[in-house]
């Protein structure tokens, strides 16, 4: 059965065209791994992906000062923040009960955003990113100008990934609509979306309650479910907004199994996983009885999860049966 059909779609951004006549059919319980190209497909298919253009960047920035700049939102943030904190110890507002109200109402939004855009975890994740496309650890604090063009794009494409969400994911969600052509998703599919900002989460909700909502359960089977997720019965307690970002993604596994999804799609899942969650996430993903899109930078998990990968390239999806080494090897021979 087909669970998600691509016909002729073409998608153009500005004045690029990402992909043009594409078409891609996804067969129900396939575990995907989607990749490509120095990370293409998986968080923009901006032109960088197909290689067309060589971004112009400042010959003496370095590496992960300019990957650092990908999301300029969470300096925003992070500055609005800095602002509403110095208001706080103003007389003038928290003498105010009505002001001192706004004033924390403000705060609060800010600093859901701000865990959402990765918050403290923002300069690990980018370090990650650029690791997991390619660029040595020794190379992050060279100067752009000793870089060779295509370390150039990986740090191009590393920004790119940081300032927007996977436009292929965002077209089967149904968030964005193809330039033509049509998306069709299968009349049985129901689809379960990691998101790796968690922004599917209910940060003001306790971790057991999302449990024992989303499963519909009791709580001594929602704290024995949680126990399987790697959570202590304090953690089960707190609310969400309190958690790491790896105990987040722990937390959204748990949900997407409990939702009943036959169709998931896993932006980043490995993202701030140490190796214990990763080994739950593998696990979870082994017993699942269903359709896997994953959109991942880690080779390694590629390799222990998925049995067929896609790579976009040249506006064209090619298919491969195996996992990344596999089509490592079969798509970039070694010559002798």
């Amino acid at each position: 059965m087909i669970s998600i059909t691509i016909s002729n779609s073409t998608l153009i951004l500005g004045a690029h065209t990402i992909f043009r006549d594409l078409n891609w059919e996804i067969e129900h319980d396939q575990k995907i791994g989607l990749i490509g190209p120095n990370g293409a497909g998986k968080s923009s298919l901006f032109k960088l992906i197909v290689g067309e253009h060589t971004p112009e960047f400042d010959p003496e920035r370095t590496a992960i000062s300019l990957a650092l700049e990908g999301n300029p939102r969470v300096a925003e943030v992070e500055a609005d923040l800095h602002r509403v904190e110095s208001k706080l110890g103003d007389p003038e507002v928290y003498g105010e009960p009505k002001k001192l109200e706004h004033v924390l109402d403000e705060q609060h939004k800010l600093l859901e955003e701000f865990e959402s855009l990765g918050g403290a975890n923002y300069d690990s994740r980018v370090r990650e990113m650029l690791h997991g496309l390619g660029l040595p650890e020794s190379d992050f604090e060279i100067p752009i100008r000793a870089l060779s063009g295509g370390q150039k794009k990986l740090i191009g494409l590393t920004r790119l990934m940081l300032a927007k969400p996977s436009v292929l994911m965002r077209l089967i969600l149904g968030k964005e609509q193809p330039t033509s052509g049509e998306i069709k998703i299968g009349p049985s599919v129901k689809i379960g979306y990691y998101a790796q900002e968690h922004e599917t989460l209910d940060f003001n909700q306790t971790v057991l309650d999302a449990v024992r909502f989303g499963g519909n359960m009791s709580e001594s089977n929602a704290v024995s479910f949680l126990i399987r997720y790697l959570f202590t019965y304090q953690q089960a307690t707190q609310k969400i907004g309190s958690l790491s970002g790896g105990e987040r993604s722990r937390l959204q596994l748990a949900l997407l199994v409990l939702s009943d999804a036959n169709f998931l799609l896993l932006d980043e899942p490995t993202n701030n996983l140490d190796i214990a969650s990763a080994e739950v996430l593998e696990n979870a993903l082994a017993d699942f009885n269903g359709t896997v899109l994953v959109i991942s930078h880690d080779r390694y998990f590629l390799d222990r999860t998925v049995h067929r990968i896609f790579e976009l390239k040249d506006s064209k999806i090619a298919e491969y049966t195996g996992g990344y080494s596999d089509y490592a090897e079969r798509a970039n021979p070694s010559t002798e």
